[in-house]
């Protein structure tokens, strides 16, 4: 798969290169995440204290990935996919017709607890998709991908055109996670928080696991955290270089499941 080749392709360059600087396996991680977009930053200052204190760089937000326009006909599945990366990690939610209809209760606030002391990057890129299972007429329909990390916001916004006339009626549905960390870096050392938040009905069951397909069960270096609403996230304590790699979340109920994997790339001691 392109992605593990990706990986591999960094861990071969620190692996086997001469020591290199912080900044520069930043560079390393973003050159393989950003694309080139033409955005407009709406910088609006919150409350920041903590990361003010401990960020070791310049906190910015930057979509890499937006929807665009999408045709389809009723009774059939509309997915809407949106990316951004940024410092500290962005968080995703989507509108529909002006009103949110996916809302993250919480950000990455719970690393920033295990942290309060260190100095961290929380370089992050987020992934988020939009599904509804059985689109309905409703001509057209405005959606917004909304990016935000506490400094910044963006929006990017998509016009969905239906075609056709019926109705649709369910009152289950399969897994879906709605938002995940696509890669991550951050400092050797630090917490690091994981972002898997998933829908379904009935509530799914969230399980990680590492490279090896292995699950992660050691409750001194791995937590997964349901105390938030939707929440599956993945916390890795008191990370260290052996920790890179990719981590895969998957939710599952009697109705399906779905998986995303998430890198970590942790700096070098």
């Amino acid at each position: 798969m392109p992605r593990v080749t990706h990986l591999t392709m960094i861990y071969l360059l620190t692996s086997f290169a001469s020591p290199i600087s912080i900044s520069h396996q930043r560079r390393i991680f973003e050159k393989n995440h950003i694309v080139q977009t033409n955005i407009q930053k709406d910088t609006e200052s919150m409350n920041t204290d903590l990361n003010t204190e401990h960020l070791t760089e310049t906190p910015y937000l930057q979509f890499t990935k937006t929807p665009g326009e999408v045709e389809v006909a009723t009774e059939k599945e509309l997915v809407l996919k949106c990316e951004a990366i940024g410092i500290p990690p962005p968080v995703i939610e989507w509108a529909y017709n002006g009103d949110i209809i996916h809302v993250i209760h919480e950000s990455n606030a719970v690393e920033k607890l295990y942290n309060i002391g260190l100095n961290t990057i929380e370089n992050s890129v987020t992934a988020s998709k939009m599904i509804v299972p059985c689109i309905i007429n409703k001509n057209k329909a405005e959606y917004k991908c909304l990016a935000s990390n506490g400094h910044q916001k963006l929006e990017s916004t998509t016009t969905v055109v239906v075609k056709g006339n019926a109705k649709c009626s369910r009152n289950h549905s399969p897994p879906t996670i709605s938002m995940w960390t696509d890669g991550r870096f951050e400092r050797s050392g630090a917490t690091v928080q994981l972002f898997c938040r998933v829908n379904g009905n009935p509530q799914p069951n969230i399980t990680w696991y590492n490279e090896e397909n292995s699950e992660l069960s050691d409750v001194k270096k791995y937590k997964v955290n349901e105390l938030i609403l939707q929440s599956g996230d993945l916390i890795i304590y008191d990370t260290k270089w052996e920790d890179l790699g990719v981590y895969t979340c998957i939710a599952s109920n009697e109705y399906g499941h779905d998986r995303i994997v998430a890198f970590f790339y942790p700096t070098e001691p």
